[in-house]
Parts: C-alpha cells; sequence; structure tokens
C-alpha cells in the first residue's frame, strides 16, 4: 500500500474474495459428533475421536468412518 501511495499519491483498496477454508466435515459428521460429545457427556477432543475409531472399528459402525479420521 505503500508502494501503491507513493506511486499515486491515493490509496485504493480492492477487496479479494476466497473460497475460504476447505469444508473438513459433512453435515452429517457433525450430526454423529454431536450426537457422541452428548452420549459421552462432552469429553475432549481426543476421547472423541478414539470414540468414533472404535465405533467404526469394534463396532462396524461405517457411518463413523469419516467422523473419527478427520478430528486432530
Amino acid at each position: 500500500m505503500i508502494a501503491q501511495y507513493r506511486k499515486t499519491g491515493r490509496l485504493s483498496r480492492q477487496q479479494r474474495t476466497t473460497a475460504g477454508f476447505k469444508r473438513r466435515y459433512t453435515d452429517r459428521d457433525i450430526r454423529l459428533l454431536a450426537e457422541m460429545d452428548e452420549r459421552h457427556d462432552t469429553p475432549c477432543g481426543h476421547a472423541i475421536k478414539k470414540l468414533c475409531e472404535r465405533a467404526y472399528q469394534v463396532f462396524g459402525q461405517s457411518d463413523y468412518e469419516t467422523a473419527g479420521r478427520h478430528l486432530c
């Protein structure tokens, strides 16, 4: 901006829009994580990750495949 002011004697700001952050969770993942969180009385994130992994690996609940993988 300093270079622009020195060159033109004025400033003009241009708004840049970006796509923002890449979405990591689907709405379904968020719902599953919230349900797991509520079911286990709001444990820490690491515990939720392990619970999701266990639900998928031990109990075969395929809904938790991506929810557990994306945490942490």
